[in-house]
């Protein structure tokens, strides 16, 4: 019977003894098997300048474009005198008794419209307002031409007008023009001698002395 109670105490006091060992500290290679925190480094300079770099706008490369680019044309013909100039548009005759017509193929654009008795009518318009040739046969204003002219901001060149709509239609929008009838045959507006003594009727030998558009124009004080 004691043999029995010491064997009992025996066995308590070793489960006793391997519970305390379960509850010891944690050795050093169980600390060290856990993973260490990682500092994170702050952005450095080269960083945040690369940053800045990339979302900064884009520079603009400078234009290549000619300065005297006629805008009618796209073509770099402008003189040096012209550019940033307003055009000069002129109306030119288109019946069969006043040709041929001198002068427009010079023209960088050619407006054919309508007038009367199924006849048409042409308005020339230059770019280059130091380039403009002698024009020939200038005819009358229609109404719907210095619409046209004025979306240009062309100064406007005809003999003679339509006094009713037309006359109407050049004060209500104060365009530029220059009227045959007003400077009659001198320094800007003429008669074609040659188309005289050939039988020409006079309506049709109306001439424009285009070279002396900067002249003409400096001289009434147009703006250029």
């Amino acid at each position: 019977m004691k043999k029995r109670i010491f064997a009992l105490c025996s066995a308590l006091l070793l489960s006793l003894t391997v519970f305390a060992g379960c509850g010891s500290k944690p050795t050093q290679e169980s600390a060290a098997s856990e993973p260490e925190a990682t500092a994170t480094a702050a952005p450095t300079a080269e960083a945040e300048s690369s940053a800045a770099e990339s979302t900064a706008a884009p520079t603009e490369a400078p234009s290549t474009e000619p300065a005297n680019v006629n805008l009618l044309t796209g073509l770099p013909t402008l003189t040096d005198g012209a550019i940033g100039k307003r055009p000069v548009a002129v109306m030119v005759n288109n019946v069969d008794a006043a040709l041929p017509q001198y002068g427009i193929s010079a023209a960088d654009l050619i407006f054919e419209l309508p007038v009367e008795y199924d006849l048409t009518r042409l308005m020339a318009v230059y770019g280059d307002y130091t380039q403009v040739p002698d024009v020939c046969s200038v005819r009358s204003c229609r109404y719907y031409y210095p619409i046209l002219a004025v979306g240009f901001d062309a100064v406007y060149v005809h003999w003679g007008i339509n006094p009713t709509v037309a006359v109407d239609t050049i004060n209500s929008m104060e365009i530029d023009h220059f009227d045959g009838d007003s400077y009659g045959s001198g320094k800007y507006f003429g008669r074609d001698k040659d188309r005289l003594s050939a039988g020409y009727a006079l309506e049709h030998t109306g001439v424009f002395y285009g070279t002396k558009v900067p002249e003409m124009l400096e001289a009434s004080n147009v703006r250029t």
